[in-house]
């Protein structure tokens, strides 16, 4: 498009996304026999102090149930039963090293109990007139393209790692977690380069914190 004297108008400058990624993607390989304990994610990376960072859980190929897959227990970022665990152990910094797993349990059979504790209905075993309700856990068989979407408070672990290949072993599953959240918020201290698209470009920011 002309404009008066001959010049072109330059092109507008590209917004940049309001999105960014963590550039540091986290790769898993869960052996035969291994899984993944319970937890939230808050605990790793909940320094930003507030609710908008998303994990993107991604099979890397076909990922069924036998092969330990994702299991998140269903309205775990929500619901009055899980309250004082989001407030207690997904409030803490327990993921903060490698020395530390962040796990609540490794014992996902435990957690009912762990929630009444929580909760203040006992010392966490059955007796007197009480059960308690069992975790809904969900999970599925994945295909290549899958995604799991968790926010921060989502309580989840993987299954066990049951699998064989053609009676030679187990194979081994492989999945990647990606974090994203919004431009505007502030990032966990712990992750300070993160990407964002500028236009055709990926460019790499380097933040302690501060929002831009």
């Amino acid at each position: 498009r002309g404009r008066a004297g001959g010049g072109a108008v330059p092109a507008p400058a590209e917004a940049p996304s309001t999105v960014i990624t963590a550039k540091y993607k986290w790769l898993r390989a869960v052996a035969g026999g291994e899984f993944t304990g319970v937890h939230v994610d808050r605990v790793f990376l909940g320094g930003g102090g507030h609710d908008a960072l998303v994990t993107l859980w991604i099979p890397l190929g076909a990922v069924r149930r036998v092969d330990g897959p994702i299991m998140v227990a269903r309205g775990s970022h929500r619901s009055k039963e899980f309250k004082n665990f989001r407030e207690t152990y997904g409030r803490s910094n327990v993921g903060a090293d490698g020395a530390n797993s962040g796990w609540a349990t490794d014992d996902a059979s435990a957690l009912p109990g762990l929630l009444r504790k929580m909760n203040g209905r006992g010392n966490g075993s059955k007796g007197g007139n009480g059960s308690y309700p069992d975790v809904d856990w969900r999970t599925a068989d994945f295909e290549p393209g899958d995604v799991v979407a968790l926010g921060v408070d989502a309580c989840h672990m993987s299954a066990s790692n049951e699998s064989t290949a053609g009676g030679k072993g187990a194979r081994v599953r492989l999945s990647c977690d990606t974090r994203w959240q919004p431009a505007s918020k502030e990032t966990d201290p712990r992750i300070r380069v993160w990407r964002r698209r500028v236009g055709e470009d990926v460019v790499d920011e380097v933040r302690d914190r501060v929002a831009r």
